[in-house]
Formats: C-alpha cells, sequence, structure tokens
C-alpha cells in the first residue's frame, strides 16, 4: 500500500474507533444526570455508533487517498460531540438543561453530516467486501482441498513406500535364499569330489598295504640269505629288501595320509553343506532380530570353525580360526 494512503486509512481509522468504543446506554444515562440526562438522544447515539461500525468494518483502502481525506473531518466533529455528551457534567453549569439540549443538537448536525458523507461510499465498499470475502471462502476452500490432496497424495506416497519396501525386502531375502542354496550345493560338490578323492586314495592305501606284505614275504622267500651275516652278498641282499619294503611303506603311509585329509575334507563339506540347509528354517522361525543374529553367528561358525572329524590328529583338527574371533568383535561393537 501507498504510504500516503495507508497514513489517511489509519488517521480515518483512528477516529471511527473513537465513536465505535462508546456505548449508547451510557451516552443516555451519563454521570449522575438526573433528570438532566441524554436519554432522548439514544437513538441517535445508537445510529452513529452503528455508523462508524459498519464503515469501520469496510475495505477503506480502496477508497482514493482524496476521499479518505475529506470524510475524516465529520467523523472526526461527530467523535467530538459524542465525546461532549460522555463528558458532559451537571458541575459548573448556569444552565445545565440548554447545555444538554445544544450538545444534542450539535451530535444530530454532525451525525447528518457524517451520514451524507459516509452513506454514497457504502454500497461500494460493500460489495468489496462482499467480493472480497466470497474471494476468502473461495481461497479457504481450495485451502482445504488442497490440502486433502496434498494429505492423500502423501499417504499414496507412503503406501507406495510401503509396497517398495516389501518388494525391496522380498528382493533381499530372494537374494539371500538363492545365496544360501548355492553355497550349499557348492560345498555338496565340494564333499563329493573329496569324498570321490579319498575313496581313490584307500584303495591306494589298502594295495600299498597288500603291497608291502606281499614284497616283505615274497622278498623273504625268493631272496633268502646266502651265508653268514658277514657275507657282502647277504648284507647286499637285506639291504635290497629294506629299501622295497621302506618304499612301499612310505607309499602306504603317504596314501593313507591323503585319504584321511580328503575324507576329513569331505565329512566338514558335507556338515557345511547341513548347516546352510538348515540355516533359512532357524532364520524364519526366529521370533526377533537378536535371535536371528545368533543363529546367524552359529551357522557362521559351523561353517568357518575347524571341525573335528577324527580322520586327523588333535593338532591339526584344532586350528586357531581368527573369522570366529572378527565376527564376534563386529557383532559386539554393533549391539553396544
Amino acid at each position: 500500500m501507498d504510504p500516503n494512503k495507508k497514513s489517511s486509512v489509519d488517521s480515518l481509522t483512528q477516529v471511527l474507533d473513537q465513536i465505535t468504543i462508546y456505548n449508547a446506554e451510557d451516552l443516555a444515562t451519563g454521570k449522575d444526570l438526573g433528570a438532566i440526562n441524554f436519554l432522548s438522544g439514544k437513538y441517535l447515539f445508537e445510529q452513529a455508533i452503528q455508523l462508524a461500525k459498519e464503515f469501520r468494518s469496510l475495505p477503506l483502502d480502496l477508497l482514493p487517498n482524496q476521499t479518505l481525506g475529506q470524510l475524516r473531518s465529520p467523523v472526526q466533529q461527530l467523535g467530538n460531540a459524542l465525546k461532549k455528551v460522555a463528558d458532559f457534567t451537571l458541575v459548573g453549569q448556569q444552565n445545565p438543561e440548554g447545555q444538554r439540549n445544544s450538545i444534542l443538537q450539535e451530535v444530530q448536525r454532525f451525525y447528518d453530516e457524517a451520514f451524507l458523507a459516509l452513506t454514497p461510499h457504502l454500497a461500494y465498499l460493500s460489495l468489496k467486501s462482499a467480493e472480497v470475502q466470497e474471494t476468502m471462502r473461495r481461497s479457504k476452500e481450495l485451502l482445504i482441498d488442497t490440502q486433502k490432496k496434498v494429505a492423500d497424495d502423501l499417504k499414496e506416497v507412503a503406501q507406495m513406500k510401503k509396497d517398495l519396501d516389501g518388494i525391496v525386502q522380498a528382493a533381499r531375502d530372494a537374494a539371500s535364499k538363492i545365496g544360501v542354496a548355492q553355497f550349499a550345493t557348492k560345498f555338496e560338490e565340494l564333499s563329493t569330489e573329496h569324498d570321490g578323492h579319498s575313496e581313490n586314495w584307500l584303495k591306494a592305501t589298502i594295495g600299498l598295504a597288500v603291497s608291502t606284505v606281499l614284497a616283505a614275504v615274497g622278498l623273504l622267500l625268493l631272496l633268502p640269505p646266502l651265508t653268514d651275516m658277514s657275507d657282502p652278498s647277504t648284507i647286499q641282499r637285506i639291504i635290497t629288501k629294506l629299501i622295497v619294503i621302506s618304499i612301499l611303506y612310505y607309499g602306504a603311509l603317504w596314501a593313507s595320509r591323503n585319504y584321511r585329509a580328503h575324507r576329513h575334507l569331505a565329512v566338514v563339506n558335507k556338515h557345511r553343506q547341513s548347516a546352510l540347509s538348515t540355516f533359512e528354517t532357524f532364520v524364519n522361525a526366529a521370533a526377533d532380530q537378536q535371535t536371528k543374529n545368533a543363529v546367524l553367528l552359529e551357522a557362521t561358525h559351523c561353517i568357518f570353525s575347524p571341525a573335528v572329524s577324527g580322520y586327523l590328529g588333535a593338532d591339526e583338527e584344532n586350528p586357531s580360526n581368527r573369522v570366529i574371533e572378527i565376527l564376534k568383535t563386529v557383532s559386539s561393537g554393533a549391539t553396544k
């Protein structure tokens, strides 16, 4: 708003407010006036106050600046006349009744002037006020509709987010199931492979063991000592027998070690396959995340910790496992 117009609107509003603060009943009865009161002017006071209230409620900024200045004077004069009514007292009055009548005439005159000045603008301002109120009503309805639409859109977005979260979780679950199934299959293949190697090495062990026994018996029968033990040919035969038997014996031991190693790996991988195959069942049966984490830790322990199969020695089957220690440290750190 233009500063000059704002000043004019504020000035007119101020003088209108000076009239609207009065009460017609209080003005009519006055302060200890007795019979010399203003009861005859009560209706006039009501009309003046009502006129000021009606004009005060209208959008005065729609009037030109010059018009606002012209309206201020009659309204100010009406306000001053009403102030004389409010301040009237019998004290010090030579002719209180005549003074009262003079004030009433002044109020009537200034009310007529204010009425003639203000009423031509009432219709225009009332129409504009109705348009403004209609615009505000429509704006309010539009705001309510917009808020409702936004709320519905937010609700729809929240539902879509929930659905997407469900899809993402389902994808993660499917991926985890595929991963578990894939590794279970891998461990099964390893178990089968080592089981086949162990059978081959078992056959080799048996064959070498039998060969060692047959060689020992055969060499004893085919190459008996010729003379006494001091004879070089006898010593040569004994050494030859020991070399042949030793080679066959150590070959049987080596085959036996390979058999036990492959058999151990076959059992361990079979154990890992079983752990992964039952992992999903235990996880789905878990009631909370803490239980699921415990199941995960135990499954990881079954997979990565060294397993005792009985095919290797105690020292070989119980090495320290850093994977489990690291996993426990990370889990304990995450729960803090």
